[in-house]
């Protein structure tokens, strides 16, 4: 039976986004061929695909081909860490007296604990992340020729939408907490702060293979031991530096 055109295409798109998650970039898609995706698609799937069935159907040819395989890998932005960071945010939250400005101030210090544990763990796991950073690699260096303006404008503007996320999130969890940001500093600013601090750490714990350390300091109930990481350490003073208590008017 004939494959409708656009099944066909999100068939091909998947197996080779797949492939690249696996074997990642060289200086952009040029390994993830035509014959090596209907290969796998022919072992997995069982289905017989030809040059024939996609140039000049689908792709005018494997370069117009490859491009839309960094195109899909540029959408495919990770924002399911920001998703499930809240998740277990929200239910902390949920756990703590916030009663009086002490309490608060505590259980804001607990919840950049536990976001940023919990963050830097599924960033640090993420395929999709390590993609999205090579591919902003890739589009500030320039490939052989100049950078591809349309994956530019995907990279940035799924950078914008994961700011936002967080500062929606954020601005939530300070303002039910009782904290406002110092004038002139912005929430904006806090986040960006907070990502560069992630994505560096991130990028280090990647190139040398295994986690960073995690040190245990004096900040649970009574003086208790509680495992931070770098990040949570960072983030936590980043937190100091911008945040303030609300006044009453």
């Amino acid at each position: 039976m004939r494959r409708r055109r656009e099944d066909l295409r999100d068939l091909i798109l998947s197996t080779a986004s797949s492939l690249l998650l696996t074997e990642g970039l060289s200086s952009g898609a040029e390994h993830i061929t035509f014959k090596r995706v209907f290969d796998q698609i022919e072992q997995g799937e069982g289905i017989r695909i030809t040059n024939a069935s996609v140039i000049g159907r689908i792709w005018r040819d494997q370069s117009d081909f490859q491009r839309d395989v960094l195109v899909a890998a540029a959408l495919d932005a990770p924002h399911l860490d920001v998703v499930a960071t809240n998740a277990v945010v929200e239910d902390a939250l949920r756990s703590f007296d916030l009663t009086t400005p002490e309490r608060r101030a505590a259980a804001l210090t607990e919840l950049l604990r536990i976001g940023s544990m919990t963050n830097f763990a599924l960033l640090t796991g993420s395929e999709s992340w390590r993609m999205w950073v090579a591919l902003w690699s890739l589009h500030i260096a320039g490939s052989s020729a100049k950078p591809d303006e349309e994956i530019g404008e995907i990279l940035i503007a799924s950078y914008h939408d994961i700011n936002e996320a967080y500062i929606t999130i954020f601005g939530s969890i300070f303002e039910r907490l009782g904290f406002q940001v110092r004038t002139p500093l912005t929430i904006k600013d806090f986040v960006i702060e907070m990502a560069s601090v992630a994505e560096g750490l991130a990028i280090r714990e990647a190139l040398l293979g295994g986690p960073l350390r995690a040190i245990e300091l004096p900040t649970g109930p009574d003086g208790d031991l509680q495992e931070w990481n770098l990040f949570g350490l960072a983030v936590d003073a980043l937190a100091k530096t911008f945040l303030e208590p609300v006044v009453a008017a």
